[in-house]
């Protein structure tokens, strides 16, 4: 009985171990090919990493060129507002030179001026008095006075 009865089931098990590795099969194709397509994805993601390393490294030596530009033109301008500014204090203290120059002018034209009219006011005064006398003596001289006028005059 024992023959008999393991034939009808071997037919039935060597169906389910068929259908086992159909099934098995289908599940390998299966993940074939989901690990085709996760290859497929790892390798874009690795090229759009590397894609954006490289974008990455080329932003960050342009940000540093633009930014050693930047240093440069900075120096330049320093450099330049250095040199500005010397002019300008050089030029301030030759202003200042001639502004201390022209004041002592001045306060020696002042004293000079003062001098000069003093003198002058001298002069005119003694001018004037001379004017005077010659004044005093040709009315002497016109008026019939005699000796007598004249001894009042003091001659000079």
């Amino acid at each position: 009985m024992a023959p008999s009865q393991n034939r009808p089931q071997e037919p039935a098990a060597l169906e389910a171990l068929k259908e086992q590795q159909a099934n098995l099969k289908l599940t390998v194709d299966d993940l074939q090919i989901k690990l085709g397509r996760t290859r497929s994805l790892i390798k874009t993601l690795l090229f759009g990493l590397v894609i954006a390393t490289f974008f990455g490294l080329g932003l960050t030596g342009w940000l540093a060129y633009r930014l050693l530009l930047q240093q440069e033109v900075a120096k330049r301008d320093l450099e330049q507002a250095t040199v500005d500014s010397a002019e300008l204090q050089e030029q301030l203290e030759e202003i200042e030179t001639e502004i201390q120059t022209q004041s002592r002018q001045v306060r020696t034209l002042r004293e000079n001026l003062s001098t000069e009219v003093e003198l002058l006011t001298e002069t005119a005064e003694a001018n004037q008095r001379q004017l005077d006398r010659l004044r005093d003596r040709l009315q002497n001289q016109t008026t019939p006075e005699g000796p007598a006028g004249r001894s009042e005059e003091s001659p000079e």
